[in-house]
């Protein structure tokens, strides 16, 4: 589906950078080689920085809850 129909760029293409590291929606519009036009993506390209960083977060979050259930469940057995 298109995001900004000013500079042909598509949610996909936002996922891509987002998956580079882009962390903001200035860096996804430099890492598109465009700026905003009319702006009216801007909200859109926002919600999906901000949406990237929040599952970034607990997906790291559930990575280190398991690790610390699994080590502490595996080094701390009673015998």
């Amino acid at each position: 589906m298109y995001v900004c129909i000013c500079n042909a760029f598509t949610e996909k293409q936002v996922c891509v950078a987002l998956r580079k590291g882009v962390s903001s929606p200035a860096g996804v519009f430099r890492h598109l080689g465009c700026s905003p036009q009319c702006g009216k993506c801007v909200p859109t390209v926002r919600w999906m920085v901000k949406d990237s960083a929040d599952l970034s977060i607990r997906r790291r979050y559930q990575d280190q809850m398991q690790e610390l259930n699994h080590g502490s469940l595996a080094g701390n057995r009673i015998s």
